[in-house]
């Protein structure tokens, strides 16, 4: 941290400054800088500082997992919930499909059957109209 050493000195300051990466989890990970002076006139209060950052960030970093967990797990939730929605509508379309099918089988049964028994009923008809008819 040279600027903030540069600062620090430059200034006589009391400076602390401390960072922590997210994904870092481990205790005392962090960076931290205090300044001389912050060190030499408070440095029980520069420990509290540093331990205090410390505690906090990882509080921080583990209430970030746990959102990302929790996002996680509704993510597997919803992709199961795709998963079934598609076997459900892949089904769908089998069972659709087999009713086409049997739908084409009964049409062209029934178009066998009209054609055998409308000649019959043709011809029979036929001869109900002559007997019924008036004779001469």
């Amino acid at each position: 941290m040279p600027h903030s050493e540069w600062l620090a000195v430059e200034t006589g300051c009391w400076l602390f400054v401390a960072g922590q990466h997210l994904t870092v989890t481990s205790p005392n990970s962090f960076l931290h800088y205090s300044s001389p002076a912050t060190l030499h006139n408070h440095y029980n209060n520069a420990v509290l500082l540093v331990n205090t950052f410390g505690s906090a960030t990882l509080r921080m970093v583990a209430a970030n997992r746990n959102t990302v967990g929790e996002v996680n797990e509704q993510l597997k939730e919803q992709q199961q919930k795709t998963r079934d929605g598609e076997m459900a509508a892949q089904a769908m379309a089998k069972q659709l499909a087999d009713a086409a099918d049997k739908n084409t089988l009964l049409m062209a049964t029934i178009q066998c059957m009209e054609a055998a028994v409308g000649s019959e009923a043709l011809a029979g008809a036929k001869v109900l109209a002559m007997l019924s008819r008036p004779s001469p």
